[in-house]
């Protein structure tokens, strides 16, 4: 079984380019969020390995989605980028 790459990210050509590249770089199942909420949905379908998530978005931010995600399953890895500043949170890993 592939293994599930989810993106969450609000900026559409970030998201883009990010499951573009992935999707020429590796053997995962890609799936792509617009927004925290619409992560929440993707997870729940897809379950996911490893999760990339913007911290800033609208409807739900990255921080409830890595909540959300670790809630139902601590080995999901989560990555999480900002614009603004780094992020240091028990609910990512590293």
């Amino acid at each position: 079984m592939k293994k599930v790459i989810l993106i969450a990210e609000d900026e559409a050509i970030v998201r883009f380019y990010m499951q573009t590249m992935l999707k020429a770089s590796c053997s995962f199942n890609i799936y792509a969020a617009k927004d925290g909420v619409e992560g929440m949905e993707l997870f729940d379908e897809h379950g996911a390995d490893f999760v990339i998530t913007d911290i800033k978005m609208p409807n739900l931010c990255g921080v409830g989605l890595a909540k959300y995600i670790k809630s139902i399953d601590e080995s999901v890895i989560v990555y999480a980028m900002s614009a603004y500043e780094p992020v240091h949170s028990k609910y990512f890993n590293g």
